[in-house]
């Protein structure tokens, strides 16, 4: 069940909109940027600066900033978890640029946090690539949430993921997470032309520690020349990706690459989170 909030003076105040999920909460709001978290237990976040700063860039590549106030934002989010009676959440923040001066209206939308099953990093998952919607890939808009829901309503049984292409034929990215694939033992996810998601940047980070990192896509047809793939979010984290459009990547089983980032990465999680809500 979502609940949503305003953010008002660092206070969550209690917002009523037709809305089942993350999605329809902000589909109900007037168009706007957003960024979606994951809270962990104990009502912790990880670069939740890094996710407003998202925002902010959002804003200003529709030529509207945002102005916001990024303490009110944090104290807001630690109230509305405390409302909602949760520690762990998946959070989405959507901001209205405002029509003139002042600060955006800032929603906070969450909902109780369900991790993918132990299966999906153990086996890892299927997807499929699909021409590429965005028209300015760095900016997360809301009107990008309605024909990429259309587009997972059609997906395939068994597809876990679908992966924009450009005309060119590059991988870029999933409709809701970052793509990224080794191939002669370097790491390859695109540089330009994609989402800069949060999680994007700690996986580059902590890759670079392991093998060359290329800011650079791969084709669609290398896939069969791939020794392994992932994508990532910060709900889901890295999730091993086995097989695209029918094609198996490396052995068809998680790499060895994709188990040590994740590995990895939830260690730097634990490493870098910060509490919003008063710890026991």
């Amino acid at each position: 069940m979502v609940k949503i909030y305003r953010v008002v003076d660092g206070q969550a105040e209690p917002l009523k909109l037709p809305a089942r999920t993350l999605a329809e909460a902000s589909l109900a709001l007037p168009q706007g940027v957003y960024t979606t978290l994951r809270v962990y237990p104990g009502g912790r976040t990880v670069r939740l600066d890094d996710h407003l700063a998202r925002l902010e860039t959002s804003g200003q590549l529709l030529g509207r900033p945002l102005g916001l106030d990024r303490a009110e934002v944090r104290s807001a989010l630690g109230a509305a978890l405390r409302l909602a009676g949760l520690d762990e959440a998946r959070v989405r923040l959507t901001a209205t640029p405002p029509a003139g001066i002042g600060p955006a209206e800032v929603i906070i939308a969450l909902e109780a946090f369900t991790p993918p099953g132990e299966e999906v990093y153990g086996r890892g998952v299927r997807v499929q690539t699909v021409p590429a919607l965005r028209t300015r890939p760095r900016a997360k808009t809301t009107d990008f949430i309605a024909p990429s829901r259309g587009l997972y309503r059609e997906m395939p049984p068994g597809i876990y993921e679908l992966l924009m292409v450009d005309e060119a034929g590059h991988i870029l990215e999933g409709l809701t997470s970052n793509f990224f694939a080794v191939k002669d033992g370097k790491l390859y996810t695109a540089g330009s032309g994609v989402l800069e998601g949060v999680t994007r940047g700690m996986v580059i980070e902590l890759a670079a520690r392991i093998l060359p990192v290329c800011l650079e896509p791969v084709w669609r047809g290398e896939i069969s020349g791939l020794a392994e793939a992932f994508i990532t979010s910060s709900s889901r984290e890295i999730v091993p990706v086995v097989e695209i459009d029918a094609l198996t990547v490396g052995s068809g089983a998680p790499g060895p690459v994709t188990r040590r980032l994740l590995d990895a990465y939830r260690a730097q999680v634990r490493k870098e989170w910060q509490a919003l809500l008063p710890l026991p």
